[in-house]
């Protein structure tokens, strides 16, 4: 699995613009090979500073969406009047696992939570 954390603050007063488009994006993500889920934060200390983690199968698809065109289209928005800065940071994931499906916690943490 792949995780891109896309980290932006939004321009003053471009947050309902950002919004929109990213409920744009989020229509076309739906539809996606490879896409498995995608889930955002706002920050706790600058409401114009959010965080958008969409998870994938693998990097193959990343690129897929990449370049897609109503990616590239709204990337081009972001960049040339919505961003005031922004961070992709793209992470192979290691181990996941949840309270009920421990198969890839670590054996310590096995031990220790039976």
């Amino acid at each position: 699995m792949v995780m891109v954390l896309f980290r932006v603050t939004v321009k003053e007063g471009c947050m309902e613009d950002y919004r929109a488009l990213s409920q744009a994006l989020r229509e076309h993500l739906k539809e996606q090979p490879g896409f498995l889920r995608s889930e955002g934060f706002v920050s706790g200390t600058d409401p114009n500073t959010l965080l958008g983690i969409n998870y994938w199968e693998n990097e193959d698809f990343v690129a897929q969406w990449r370049n897609r065109l109503e990616h590239r289209r709204c990337q081009q928005r972001g960049r040339e009047a919505l961003f005031q800065d922004y961070r992709v940071t793209v992470a192979q994931v290691l181990r996941s696992y949840t309270e009920e499906d421990r198969t890839q916690a670590p054996d310590d943490s096995k031990e220790y939570f039976h």
